[in-house]
Formats: structure tokens, C-alpha cells, sequence
């Protein structure tokens, strides 16, 4: 692990005197409220087909082992698939699935079995248009101060969460206006940190962020705590806006816990990469810009193309908008969350179809085809 001495209130500084003017993140602060989020509950699995040729014997049984719920899943999108000769085929599995097993079923008398609903992979999690988890807000309150964005019934989902550990514009202690953000990433089932108001100092720094991951660790591997078990240690995102994402950039540089960067207008510096960051990244990171008039758009561009090669990089532009509007702006941030999930799964996931849903316009729902364009390298090497 690279040394956390690297960590220095430095780098920062300068990023910080230009940010905390702009003040990225000027939305009303929420950590005195703690009220649940509400959502749509998950679906399950689809209903299997009926089998293609029913045998002479008999209509076969329905799947005897509908398809378990898997271990990385979060809603089923399973499809039973017909009898192999006769029979009916075995319905699907009806319990929520992504690395479930396969449903089996039996064939008609005299026929053979029937294949069953097949379960999903640990990469066949759903696209974010399909996520509904009802979530909510936690504030645990121990330094270094920080919410956490949920889904709400924890027992109902199998496997562990993906982690996101989150730093605010402007270094500010304020979480308030990427809400939106939180919201969609946790009803897709994500676990959210993300740096708030409750002590410590004014400005939040690279040490904070990596405290919110030493805190997720902790939590994942206390016996009898609400978090044991659930928390998927191998699966951390670094993600922030402007001067959160410096600190973003900086932590996954020299945190080898860090999986993968998301990155809302920043970059790793002002007037052209920061050296040592890049240098030291070595896991795919995303960058959301606005407009020619975002002044974190020209220096996201330094870093992609200052990337080694073979990193996945990929950076989303606005047609328009600038620093503060995409930011901070309401529409934009639903925006972000809409199009930065995909981001999410393809990088923790491996999703085909997330990919797909990056590449193909409009990104994100509602929105106008060439609103937003894509520049990438190598992201199909993230598909499993």
C-alpha cells in the first residue's frame, strides 16, 4: 500500500482558494436530519417460459429450485427457459437474482427435464433505469463526520455492497446538493459516506476520505454490527465534486483499497495534471465535465490523455454549463446520477450493458441526444 505520507494539506491548497470561492456545493446542509428516503420496492425474477415441445407424457413440473438469490444482486431479471424436449420448463426464479443459481425443472412423464429460470452472474446486475431500492440516511456521528446513503432493508439483498466514499466541492463540509447523486447510487444498492458537517476542521482533505474507507472497514468486519458481512471491501469507489474530486484523485493514487474514481468537474490540479497523482492511478477513473466554459474541463482533459496507457478513462461533456452548474444545479445533478450509475456498475460490475448505456445517446433519461458525448479508452477491458 502506497504510503498515506503522500498525503499533504498541499496539494490542496491552491485548489481549495479557487473552490471554496465558487463554493461548488451551496445546497442546505442535512446533517441534522436523518428521515428515511422512500423508494419503489425491487422486483423480482420474470416468469419462465413454457417449453417448447410438451412431452406426450405429461405437462412437466414447474423449476423444483426457482433460481436463488445471488450473491452481488440487487433485483432479478431472470427468464425460465423451455423444456429440452417435453415438459414445460421450469418457471424462474422469483426471488431477486444476479448470481443466483440455475431453477431446475422436471420434464412430463416419459420426457426429459426441462432447463430451469437461470440465475444471474456476479456481472448481471440491473441497469439504473430498473433500480427502485427504497434507501435512507444514517449520520453515525464520529469522526470524521459523514452520512451514510443506503438501502433501507439491508437483509433483503444477498451479497455485499459496493462502497462510495465521497468528498464535496470546494473541500466543504456540506453533502446537501449532490443528493440526488446519493439517492440514485443507493437505490441501486450502494452504500454512500460522504464527508459532512459535525466537527473536525472547515475544509475536508484526502486524510478524511481515506478515514470514510478505515471506517467502512471497521464496520464490514465488526462481529454482530449492522454492517458485518454486508460491505464489499474488494468494490470501493473514490468520488467527488471539484475539489472533492482532487482529494478523490489523490486518495486513489496512494490508497490501493480505491477500485475505481468518479469524478463531478474536477481534476487532478489547475493549469495541467498533477504528475504524482497520475502517475500513481492505476484503476479506472470517469471524469463529468460541463461546458467550454467549466473551468474544470480543460484540466479533466490534461489528466485523460496523461493517463498510462491501457487505464479505462472516460470523460462526459455538457454541451453547455459551467463550473457552478454542474455542480450544484438541480437538473444537472439528476443528470449526473442518472448517467454516473452506469459508470458504477460497468466498473464494479463489468456490465456489457452498462457500457452500452454510456456509448449509446441520450445517456441519460430525458435528456436531448447530443446533450452529453463520451470520450473514452479502453473501457471494454471492464466488461466481464
Amino acid at each position: 500500500m502506497k504510503s498515506l505520507l503522500l498525503v499533504n494539506a498541499a496539494r490542496c491548497v491552491p485548489a481549495l482558494a479557487v473552490l471554496i470561492l465558487l463554493w461548488a456545493c451551496s445546497g442546505d446542509d442535512t446533517s441534522s436530519g436523518d428521515a428515511p428516503i422512500t423508494g419503489m420496492p425491487s422486483p423480482g425474477g420474470a416468469t419462465g417460459t413454457a417449453g417448447a415441445t410438451p412431452g406426450t407424457g405429461g405437462a412437466g413440473a414447474a423449476g423444483a429450485s426457482p433460481g436463488a438469490a445471488g450473491t452481488g444482486g440487487v433485483a432479478g431479471t431472470t427468464a425460465g427457459a423451455s423444456g429440452a424436449t417435453s415438459g414445460t420448463g421450469g418457471a424462474a426464479g422469483m426471488t431477486p437474482a444476479t448470481a443466483g443459481m440455475a431453477g431446475t425443472a422436471t420434464g412430463g412423464a416419459g420426457g426429459t427435464s426441462g432447463a430451469g429460470g437461470a440465475g444471474g452472474t456476479t456481472s448481471s446486475r440491473p441497469l439504473s433505469s430498473t433500480r427502485d431500492l427504497p434507501t435512507m440516511m444514517e449520520s453515525p456521528g464520529v469522526a470524521p463526520f459523514f452520512h451514510v446513503w443506503r438501502p433501507t432493508d439491508l437483509s433483503a439483498i444477498e451479497g455485499k455492497l459496493p462502497v462510495v466514499v465521497w468528498a464535496n466541492g470546494a473541500c466543504n463540509r456540506n453533502d446537501g446538493g449532490f443528493r440526488p447523486l446519493f439517492e440514485m447510487w443507493a437505490s441501486g444498492g450502494y452504500f454512500v459516506v460522504s464527508l459532512t458537517s459535525g466537527g473536525g476542521s472547515s475544509s475536508t482533505t484526502i486524510a478524511d476520505q481515506r478515514g470514510l474507507i478505515d471506517w467502512v472497514v471497521e464496520q464490514a468486519e465488526m462481529a454482530g454490527g449492522p454492517y458485518n458481512g454486508k460491505l464489499d471491501l474488494d468494490r470501493i469507489v473514490a468520488g467527488g465534486n471539484s475539489c472533492g474530486g482532487i482529494t478523490s484523485l489523490g486518495l486513489a493514487s496512494m490508497d490501493e483499497r480505491v477500485a475505481a474514481v468518479f469524478v463531478l468537474s474536477g481534476s487532478s490540479g489547475f493549469g495541467g495534471a498533477d504528475a504524482t497523482v497520475i502517475n500513481g492511478i492505476e484503476v479506472p477513473v470517469a471524469y463529468m465535465v460541463g461546458g467550454e466554459e467549466d473551468i474544470a474541463r480543460a484540466n479533466a482533459e490534461s489528466d485523460y490523455e496523461a493517463f498510462a496507457d491501457g487505464l479505462p478513462a472516460m470523460i462526459l461533456k455538457r454541451s453547455s454549463g459551467d463550473h457552478l452548474t454542474i455542480s450544484n444545479n438541480a437538473m444537472t445533478m439528476a443528470e449526473a446520477a442518472d448517467i454516473s450509475v452506469n459508470w458504477l456498475d460497468l466498473t464494479m460490475f463489468g456490465l456489457q450493458g452498462a457500457l452500452d448505456a454510456l456509448n449509446t445517446p441520450p445517456l441519460c433519461t430525458g435528456c436531448e441526444s447530443d446533450l452529453w458525448t463520451v470520450t473514452s479508452k479502453n473501457l471494454e477491458t471492464l466488461v466481464k
